[in-house]
């Protein structure tokens, strides 16, 4: 089982983490929420809200908007548009919350160390196409600019910054969970440290949140060495993605172990993927991996 202290990041922790602070310190805006999870069943509608807060001493011209999410083999956030169209022309279907999420005001000027209320609606589609994903993965976007008026009381609007609400649509009916680990990787990095990495495929039609972490095995002891985390991230319908982790271990190491790796995810029943990976240190120094079938 998963352990209850650790908690499920469903965007890369230091990727949210430099959006939410690096923008909000900058237009000094509050969100009342920076991540909505929504599960609704197919022809059914639903509304929630999101506050958004003036921070400052002057009041900011904010703008609303809807946009897809892509997350690349590497964990990098890509912003695609209402369709899930990305600037080179591809379409993301799981990106496509457009046609479904519609928000409301578009535009309001907020009042200094005020806050507006913006409404949510999100329609589920009437039902299944089959193929199409089960759920759809975008964010609400707020655009802050500060105002000023000219001298024939026009409002002038400066340099904007941006927040964002990640939201993940999910259709209750016709979802197949499944994901596959593709390969596994490791690299010496400098003296006393080793990178696993692990490829793994969603080939499902919703999104999944996997765990995973690697027990590191001295098959002469039969006993475990390390236990490590693999990094977190959503992993969307139909895309692949790479999970990591760093070992540092004691630099004379030598020996023959094995790296257990461990994927976990949730769907109807909880699903575990393990794939074993025999690694020979000399001093310190990766000198061999084979990874075995299965």
């Amino acid at each position: 089982m998963r352990p209850t202290t650790r908690i499920m990041l469903l965007v890369t922790t230091a990727l949210l983490a430099s959006l939410v602070v690096a923008e909000v310190a900058y237009a000094w805006l509050g969100l009342s929420s920076y991540r909505l999870e929504v599960d609704l069943a197919f022809g059914t509608t639903t509304e929630t809200t999101v506050q958004v807060s003036n921070l400052t001493d002057e009041p900011k011209f904010v703008q609303s908007s809807v946009c897809g999410v892509r997350v690349t083999p590497t964990g990098d956030l890509l912003w695609l548009g209402p369709n899930g169209e990305d600037p080179e022309g591809g379409i993301y279907r799981y990106g496509s919350v457009g046609p479904l999420v519609k928000i409301e005001p578009t535009n309001v000027v907020i009042p200094a160390e005020s806050s507006a209320e913006f409404t949510i609606q999100i329609v589920a589609p009437e039902e299944y196409v089959d193929g199409a994903p089960a759920g759809r993965v975008g964010a609400l976007q707020f655009t802050a600019s500060p105002v000023s008026e000219d001298a024939q009381g026009s409002l002038l609007f400066r340099s904007s910054f941006r927040v964002v609400t990640f939201l993940l649509l999910q259709f209750t009916e016709y979802q197949h969970r499944e994901a596959q680990l593709r390969e596994t990787h490791i690299q010496q990095q400098g003296r006393g440290r080793l990178r696993f990495s692990a490829l793994l495929e969603n080939t499902g039609n919703v999104h999944l949140s996997p765990w995973g972490q690697i027990f590191i095995h001295d098959p002469v002891t039969e006993q475990t060495v390390a236990e490590v985390y693999l990094s977190e991230g959503i992993l969307l319908p139909g895309c692949q993605r790479t999970y990591s982790a760093d070992w540092e271990y004691p630099q004379e190491l030598s020996g023959t172990y094995e790296a257990a790796f461990h994927f976990t995810y949730e769907g109807e029943q909880e699903t575990e993927l393990v794939k074993r990976t025999i690694f020979e240190m000399s001093q310190g120094q990766l000198r061999d991996e084979v990874t075995n079938p299965g």
